[in-house]
């Protein structure tokens, strides 16, 4: 199952603000999620990134990709199991207003499939 966020601003900006480095290299996204080994920073535009996240009281693996579309880039999100596929959801939007970023879809309804 996947789920999508539109967000109001280019790829290069939403890279820069919802994604940084550890000291290690590590991406991380999140608010308590990083990629098992170091990336660099943009390789989620390129291709899905496995992301290790703690969310509801369990470890949760999950994919990342932001595809760029004009103006605006979507955020996919894959591979999380179908009981924590909401919460990646909540938690990802939750996170992508913190680091400043305006959502295209603020009715909340970001879209699962």
């Amino acid at each position: 199952m996947s789920a999508s966020i539109t967000i109001s601003a280019d790829v290069g900006t939403v890279v820069h603000a919802a994604f940084s480095h550890d000291d290690a290299g590590h991406v991380l996204f999140g608010f308590s999620g990083r990629t098992p080994d170091p990336a660099p920073l943009n390789a989620t535009v390129a291709s899905p990134v496995v992301i290790r996240d703690y969310l509801m009281e369990r470890g949760v693996q999950y994919t990342v990709h932001l595809v760029a579309s004009g103006s605006d880039t979507t955020l996919v999100s894959a591979n999380a199991p179908d009981d924590r596929v909401d919460s990646v959801v909540w938690f990802a939007r939750k996170h992508l207003l913190a680091a400043g970023l305006v959502l295209a879809d603020s009715s909340g309804d970001s879209a699962v499939v």
